[in-house]
């Protein structure tokens, strides 16, 4: 990584507050395209690995899963299951949509 792109990213990120008590609520809306012809069974893995992971709201969708949570959590969730699906199931796109602070499944 380039210096200036470093120093790019250390400038623009959004610090978060150690003072803040509050929470950040995402929901976050995320498909996953199997590169395979038998789709099918790595979609399941997707939707049953995401659902082992506690203090989180989750809908499955005929063409998404909707994952709602703490900002952190539900984000790391979302990474750890698409590790385990890249590693077990192989190659796939996921495409997310991110919407801090709302609640789609209030």
């Amino acid at each position: 990584m380039s210096k200036d792109y470093e120093e790019f990213i250390e400038n623009n990120t959004v610090k978060a507050s150690s003072e803040s008590n509050e929470e950040i609520q995402v929901t976050i809306d995320i498909s996953m395209y199997p590169n395979k012809e038998n789709f099918i069974p790595p979609i399941k893995g997707f939707i049953k690995t995401i659902n082992t992971y506690n203090n989180l709201k989750i809908t499955t969708f005929p063409t998404s899963t909707v994952v709602q949570g703490e900002y952190h959590h539900a984000m790391n969730s979302v990474k750890e299951t698409i590790l385990i699906c890249q590693q077990e199931f192989d190659n796939a796109v996921y495409v997310m949509k991110v919407i801090p602070n709302y609640k789609a499944l209030d």
